[in-house]
């Protein structure tokens, strides 16, 4: 019997950490949250949201959206900032042990990892998850980007406005505005333009609808 109660403690423990949005009254609180901030999570959401939201490290602008299977990850003072009109697609990971900040109107497709850390490797006798982080950030996402699908963002690096990240790309440097970008590491494939052959401005009055942003 101490044996069993000492299992469930622990898996008690565990399912805490890492899903401390499963009892119904924390995801009724995060799902306020985000309704008062006029933005919407498709369950299941994971990560510490609730508390990253109360303590002020989570900001979220008007009209964001995050469909089912995002994992935020927000430890100590970690921060991530979401600007208005931004469309998470599922299974996203947004990975902050410092600051990631995402502009408004940014769309990032399904199975994205944005991060601002790596996991520490120089002790070869010691496990990389056990190692800690090293913080490169902050990683810093402009307005109306597009991310593709499987797309890796790692740490310290600025995507600028109106830049394509093609899918399955790893981004290890700064991406130009306008800039259209793939492979792994990402380089650039080419520069959008528009009809009148110059890189189109963002109007920062328009509306706040992604789709009637693009």
């Amino acid at each position: 019997m101490r044996e069993v109660l000492r299992q469930a403690r622990n898996y008690h423990k565990k399912s805490q950490f890492l899903s401390p949005g499963a009892r119904p009254w924390v995801r009724a609180r995060v799902q306020w949250e985000f309704m008062r901030r006029h933005s919407y999570a498709v369950w299941p959401l994971y990560g510490h949201v609730l508390r990253a939201f109360k303590e002020g490290r989570l900001e979220l602008e008007e009209n964001v959206t995050l469909l089912a299977g995002c994992w935020l990850t927000l430890p100590g003072d970690a921060r991530i900032r979401i600007g208005r009109g931004v469309w998470v697609n599922g299974n996203v990971m947004l990975h902050s042990y410092g600051l990631i900040e995402i502009g408004e109107f940014t769309a990032i497709s399904r199975g994205s990892l944005i991060t601002d850390a790596t996991h520490r490797r120089d002790n070869l006798d010691v496990a990389f998850a056990k190692q800690g982080m090293i913080v490169k950030g902050p990683t810093v996402i402009g307005r109306n980007v597009w991310i593709g699908n499987n797309v890796a963002i790692m740490g310290g690096v600025t995507i600028g406005d109106r830049a394509v990240v093609g899918a399955n790309s790893v981004v290890t440097r700064d991406v130009e505005p306008g800039a259209v970008v793939g492979g792994v590491p990402a380089r650039v494939i080419k520069r959008a333009k528009s009809d009148s052959g110059v890189a189109p401005a963002l109007d920062p009055t328009g509306p706040t609808d992604i789709t009637a942003a693009r």
